[in-house]
């Protein structure tokens, strides 16, 4: 889905990990140096800049109330963080917004625990509509929820593309 849309001018990865990751999205780009991606570890941030020297990695942190993007991306991929940020949805979701260009994309990958259980969370993002309901604001593009029938004890993952409306 990424692919159909690219290239992309700039393209930012929050919560980027050990960055193998933001080393996929650059081939969506013309050149590897137009991938920004951060993470709030700098032990993972070293190893990031070690393992894709061409990408430009940072330490940052989306939940914080005076968080500035570096730039305006025209491509904006979180994966697997809302866990983590889900005490501080307000300023992630606000912090996001300042991140993607006027017309550009948001893409969202999270994956759910078993829904029918009680999980850390849940009361903030209870199944994957709850969680695309959030991004109001934008224009869907493309969105998917898929299921690993191999982990019948796993929950959903949400896919979802956004354009954010001019």
């Amino acid at each position: 889905m990424l692919k159909e849309r690219s290239p992309y001018g700039r393209i930012l990865e929050v919560g980027s990990g050990l960055g193998y990751i933001a080393a996929k999205l650059a081939l969506l780009t013309e050149r590897a140096s137009n991938v920004h991606a951060f993470d709030g570890s700098p032990t993972a941030i070293e190893k990031a800049r070690q393992l894709h020297p061409d990408i430009g990695f940072y330490v940052d942190d989306i939940c914080r109330a005076d968080f500035q993007p570096r730039d305006a991306y025209e491509l904006v991929v979180i994966r697997e963080v809302f866990w983590y940020v889900f005490p501080h949805l307000d300023t992630v979701l606000r912090n996001l917004r300042a991140c993607v260009k006027p017309g550009g994309y948001l893409y969202v990958g999270q994956s759910f625990p078993a829904l029918d259980r009680d999980f850390v969370g849940k009361s903030a993002m209870p199944n994957p509509e709850a969680l695309a309901q959030l991004f109001a604001e934008y224009r869907p593009v493309y969105s998917a929820t898929l299921r690993n029938h191999e982990l019948e004890e796993d929950g959903p993952i949400l896919h979802l593309l956004l354009s954010l409306r001019p």
